[in-house]
């Protein structure tokens, strides 16, 4: 089992917005990447994290197992996603997918070729990476990584979920409870599901974590 943590600020990550579609899960998750390997001095040992009452406040999690997850706790909410990569922290934490490495130079490609993209098919994708200057530059073996990362973030099952707390804004008893389980992003699959109260990190962790007791709903 790894359990990683990095406290940081919201602030610094451009793609931190609403998660409303994948590009935005994609570009998040590349930008999560890069800003763990940048302040990889400051990752700890996850123990736990309370509610967060501070608006820049943010703590990222990756935690592996025979669950594979990534979490962002931020204001009144913890969000989550699949983290579909490997990684190993010595010195510094390091990344990577079918035993290859991730560096920045593959990151920044990644970011400009899906920032730049409405993404409406992977063919669309290739070209657009295929025309790419620095991947026309690059060596073969590299290009050949890109184009398998490439296909793996537009295909991977992405598992969003978001806990939200003292949603006083949106609140309605029957149909938008102050404190909900929000699963998936865009409007034709969400749905959500009212909890009691407030929950730290860690219980986030525990609801969905597979080698964990089932949560019943009764």
């Amino acid at each position: 089992m790894k359990k990683f943590e990095l406290e940081t600020k919201r602030s610094l990550f451009k793609h931190f917005n609403s998660i409303r579609s994948k590009k935005d899960i994609i570009l998040l998750l590349l930008e999560s990447i890069k800003n763990l390997m940048i302040y990889s001095n400051d990752i700890i040992e996850f123990n736990d994290v309370d509610i967060i009452n501070n608006e820049d406040e943010m703590r990222i999690v990756i935690y592996i197992d025979k669950m594979k997850r990534i979490f962002y706790c931020t204001k009144n909410k913890v969000q989550s996603i699949c983290f579909p990569f490997s990684v190993f922290k010595n010195n510094q934490i390091k990344f990577y997918y079918n035993s290859i490495e991730i560096n920045f130079k593959f990151i920044s490609i990644l970011v400009r070729i899906f920032s730049t993209n409405n993404m409406d098919n992977s063919l669309n994708l290739i070209e657009s990476l295929l025309n790419d200057e620095e991947y026309s530059n690059s060596s073969k073996y590299d290009q050949t990584f890109l184009e398998e990362l490439l296909i793996l973030l537009f295909t991977f099952e992405d598992g969003y979920l978001r806990f939200d707390f003292d949603d006083i804004e949106n609140e309605d008893e029957t149909y938008h409870p102050i404190h909900h389980i929000d699963f998936y992003y865009s409007n034709s699959n969400t749905f959500k599901l009212g909890i009691m109260d407030k929950i730290s990190l860690k219980k986030s962790i525990e609801i969905i974590d597979i080698n964990k007791k089932c949560l019943k709903i009764i």
